[in-house]
């Protein structure tokens, strides 16, 4: 996407960008209140003097990026990518940068700030907030007591503790709650995020994606009843859901995983893994090359490879499902497979349906779910579903 069309889309009324790339983009000067960046990639982009007031710019990439002059008033930066980036502490004014990875500048600045700071330059400079005759940093991180810092979470170090700041590393390791203690304090603190959990368009969109996993679950179940094959197929097939709750990058495995999981447990005869097993090895070796150009490490050669090999299984055996070649050389064609035509087709649609719920995972972690409701909200999707597809299968 070009600048150009981001702002013609944006002045039309749309404000999810979600996931979006705008990579080196030049969005200087650009009006873009209330944009949902969501983990979008602005990795290089120039956002000078940009009005991102209120914009959702949570766990988004913005490596490299120049935010000098940009107004992020309001703004969610949780968990944002900032190495790198061009950016002070006027730039993070007004905004949630809990969690945020700084550019090692800025993080130096605000060590060093952090170690200097005491409790006299903090009353006549006024950066923090006096109340109830302590004096506390911004978001209550810490307080003075008799003259002395000390840390309003029980058990934990003071942010301005010259004991154990000043023998950090040059770029430390604490989080940005407790830098923003040194932060000069804005003329508006900034308000608390919504729980999610309380959100009703953030319920609804969970509900949507566990929907499509159970129903995703709901195709598989019905091939392995149609077949016949239930165990340890199923079991393998609702295994795979656990991988996104395991490892948030696993998501997007899931499905093909499920499918594959399936596939086996129909039965795949040694011809197809033969061939799977070379076009696997030949889709290795050309990413291995690419791989290399790109700087891919090991890890994410093969976790690609295994993805795109699982794709081709996936497709083959959907296609063999879906289509009847055996007469294609006596005259005949490839037609319609009319006696699985159905199977292949749900092979096809669950793999989908579990690709769009795979976005659960993310929302389950963003909004902070524990990992026992994390598992009960996916897992219980996915037994219902299957065993609801293996019941209809069967009967």
């Amino acid at each position: 996407m070009d600048a150009a069309t981001l702002i013609n889309r944006y002045q039309s009324g749309k404000r999810d960008f979600s996931w979006a790339d705008l990579s080196q983009l030049d969005l200087s000067g650009a009006q873009m209140a209330d944009i949902n960046l969501y983990r979008a990639t602005l990795a290089g982009a120039n956002l000078t003097k940009a009005n991102l007031t209120k914009a959702n710019l949570f766990k988004a990439n913005l490596s490299g990026a120049n935010l000098l002059g940009a107004n992020l008033a309001g703004a969610n930066l949780r968990k944002a990518n900032l190495q790198g980036a061009q950016c002070d502490t006027a730039t993070l004014q007004g905004a949630d940068w809990h969690g945020a990875i700084l550019p090692d500048a800025l993080a130096e600045t605000l060590a060093q700030a952090a170690v200097n700071l005491s409790p006299e330059s903090l009353t006549t400079r006024g950066d923090f907030i006096v109340q109830d005759g302590h004096e506390s940093g911004m978001n209550g991180a810490v307080t003075f007591e008799n003259g002395e810092p000390s840390s309003s979470h029980e058990g934990e170090p003071s942010a301005l503790d010259v004991s154990t700041t000043s023998s950090s590393p040059a770029h430390p390791s604490l989080p940005s709650d407790r830098w923003a203690a040194a932060v000069p304090l804005l003329a508006e603190p900034v308000s608390p995020q919504p729980d999610p959990k309380q959100d009703p368009v953030v319920q609804r969109d969970l509900a949507m994606s566990m929907a499509h996993l159970g129903f995703g679950l709901w195709c598989f179940g019905y091939i392995l009843g149609a077949f016949q094959s239930f165990w340890p197929a199923g079991l393998l097939v609702w295994v795979a859901l656990l991988l996104g709750l395991w490892k948030e990058d696993l998501a997007w495995y899931v499905p093909i995983a499920g499918s594959t999981a399936v596939l086996l447990g129909t039965g795949v005869s040694l011809g197809a893994l033969i061939f799977i097993g070379l076009a696997t090895l030949m889709l290795l070796g050309s990413f291995s090359v690419y791989g290399n150009i790109l700087g891919w490490g090991i890890g994410k050669t093969l976790g690609t490879t295994l993805w795109f090999g699982g794709l081709i299984f996936t497709l083959i055996h959907a296609a063999l499902w879906l289509f009847d070649g055996s007469n294609a050389y006596g005259g005949g064609g490839i037609v319609v497979n009319l006696a699985q035509f159905q199977v292949g087709l749900l092979l096809i649609v669950g793999t989908i349906a579990l690709g769009r719920g795979a976005l659960g995972y993310l929302q389950l972690n963003d909004g902070r779910y524990s990992p026992r409701q994390q598992f009960l909200y996916v897992g219980g999707s996915g037994v219902l579903g299957l065993l609801l597809g293996v019941a209809l299968g069967r009967g």
